[in-house]
């Protein structure tokens, strides 16, 4: 896309491609996660990571990734940081409620298989039914 977008068209478009409450929502995470601090080891990891994400292997990759997305190398590490630091932020505020949380909703949470078996006379079924009620054969054989 060659077409130059003037600043004063740009909260429109947003909203015409319904682009406008994802944007509140990024805004709203970097506030929230603008105080998570990261190691200088951390961000090299970040940015590691992030490459390996996208599959970026060497320098040639890299260069052409930032083309396409139109970033700078500053940026990219940015975007990089930021995963990390809303990760840390996620662990900071809800590690210590989730294993609770997930114990309290447990029963929404968890799956059931049943397994239907066709017969042909009611006979069969009965002598089926009985057997299994009896546990004398288990329903998904030996």
């Amino acid at each position: 896309m060659d077409e130059t977008v003037q600043s004063a068209e740009l909260i429109p478009l947003l909203g015409q491609y319904q682009l406008l409450p994802q944007l509140l929502k990024e805004l709203i995470l970097d506030q929230a996660i603008q105080e998570v601090p990261l190691s200088p080891e951390e961000r090299v990891q970040a940015v590691e990571q992030f490459c390996r994400q996208h599959q970026i292997g060497d320098d040639t990759q890299r260069e052409a990734w930032l083309k396409h997305y139109r970033m700078t190398p500053q940026q990219m590490a940015a975007q990089a940081q930021r995963q990390l630091k809303l990760q840390k932020f996620k662990l900071q505020t809800w590690n210590n409620q989730v294993e609770s949380d997930f114990l309290q909703h447990k029963g929404q949470f968890d799956q059931y298989v049943y397994s239907l078996i066709r017969v042909a006379s009611a006979e069969v079924a009965q002598e089926l039914y009985f057997r299994l009620q009896e546990s004398e054969q288990a329903f998904w054989g030996n």
